[in-house]
């Protein structure tokens, strides 16, 4: 094995490849065409300052409840604001703006982006975590150099970084490096800390930051329980937890009542973000939250050979977890033991992320002006 902490074999592969694509991200493909002509090419000396931004990608990486590859998470926040934000952010006009971004940490406020341009979800996660791992990117006004693999894997684009407040700041992708497009990105900057401060938006981000990740709420399901959900058998898990499961199949009940939920994780494909609440209860801690996250990769691995909607239902020692993967959406949800999970309440639990996406969602994706 290549982990000496029980991590499964899916993850630890995505984790490789992430790693692997933030280097890419800062170096360009091209350090691996070199050490495939030389191979006894000494990379380190390239390797100054990438300490932060691959330490800071295994982190995140294990503390995502779906791959970084899956999607990137927006921040929570009204839809009024949230509009506020893009309209400014699009307000301006050049063909060599390729994108545009507002970041709150490791969340995105909103993302622009040209209409011939389609950023993979790796590449916003490896932007933005290149970004939050410098220090001098987030105290000045900067300019500098980034590769995304999806956009050209062996050449730069460059990237405008300016923090408006220490914990949330703008960023522009940029075909050219010309000094004119810094200055009119400067000057755009300006503008958007105005606006926002002059409507409070600014000052709302910063609560919601404070606020994220929210908690699902306590949900009541309809009186009228819609068909129960048929089961995918759970036969197997791989790993230093199989002791734990307990596998499942068949119809889930109906169930009445107020429904608690201590993690909810919600991934939407065409939106290439995924939502994940704050963990509750006994999986609050940071090594029962990656115990949790890896158990859901274990029901992925299974899910990804089925044809069709899928769905697997495991219990565990304290918990009961639902994995419900189609091409419209993933989703994987915990509830207590002793509280159970069934059909009409995972039905109430997809209604309520539906009618909340605009808040919880980038939706849809802005495109800047031509």
């Amino acid at each position: 094995g290549v982990s000496a902490h029980g991590d499964l074999w899916r993850p630890t592969v995505e984790l490789l490849e992430t790693v692997w694509q933030q280097l890419v991200c800062i170096l360009t493909r091209g350090i691996e065409k070199t050490l495939y002509s030389r191979p006894s090419f000494d990379v380190r000396p390239l390797l100054g300052g990438t300490d932060a931004a691959l330490s800071n990608a295994v982190s995140w990486s294990s503390r995502a409840p779906m791959g970084l590859s899956d999607g990137w998470e927006a921040l929570p926040l009204p839809p009024s604001v949230r509009q506020v934000v893009t309209d400014s952010l699009k307000d301006i006009r050049n063909p060599h703006i390729l994108a545009g971004l507002m970041v709150a940490d490791h969340r995105v406020v909103t993302l622009a982006t040209a209409r011939h341009v389609s950023l993979k979800p790796r590449d916003v996660n490896l932007v933005v975590n290149f970004v939050l791992s410098s220090v001098s990117l987030r105290q000045a006004e900067s300019w500098t150099p980034v590769c995304l693999p999806s956009v050209h894997e062996s050449a730069f684009l460059y990237a405008y970084v300016n923090f408006l407040t220490p914990e949330a700041g703008v960023v522009f992708l940029s075909s050219s490096s010309d000094a004119a497009i810094f200055h009119l990105l400067s000057g755009h900057a300006r503008q958007i800390e105005r606006t926002l401060n002059a409507s409070g938006s600014l000052e709302s981000i910063l609560h919601a930051m404070r606020a994220a990740p929210v908690v699902i709420p306590a949900l009541t399901p309809p009186t009228a329980a819609p068909p129960a959900f048929s089961l995918s058998p759970l036969t197997q898990l791989q790993g230093s937890r199989e002791r734990e499961i307990v596998a499942h199949s068949g119809s889930l009940s109906a169930q009445m009542g107020p429904l608690r939920f201590l993690h909810v994780a919600f991934r939407v494909p065409s939106l290439g973000q995924v939502f994940s609440s704050r963990p509750q209860g006994h999986v609050e801690s940071a090594e029962k939250t990656k115990s949790l996250f890896q158990t859901y990769a274990s029901c992925r691995d299974l899910v990804d050979g089925m044809q069709g909607p899928n769905q697997v239902f495991v219990q565990r020692r304290h918990d009961v977890i639902y994995l419900w993967d189609s091409p419209e959406f993933s989703l994987a949800c915990t509830c207590p033991e002793w509280q159970g999970i069934s059909s009409v309440g995972l039905a109430t639990l997809v209604q309520w992320l539906r009618s909340n996406e605009k808040t919880l969602f980038v939706s849809p994706i802005p495109q800047l002006p031509r």
